[in-house]
């Protein structure tokens, strides 16, 4: 089993990663915070805005 020291701080989630980076990018997913500047919707990822 891997060690996964970065857990997410949100609270009740409990998931925990590896690296720091997949933990930030995890804790994204509870919030809404970027907007497609095509069509206005707020999406939860970086990257899901790109793929939108």
């Amino acid at each position: 089993n891997s060690v996964r020291p970065f857990q997410c701080s949100h609270s009740g989630c409990g998931k925990s990663y590896t690296t720091r980076q997949d933990c930030q990018r995890h804790e994204n997913t509870h919030i809404f915070r970027w907007k497609c500047d095509h069509c206005g919707k707020y999406l939860k990822r970086d990257d899901a805005v790109s793929r939108h």
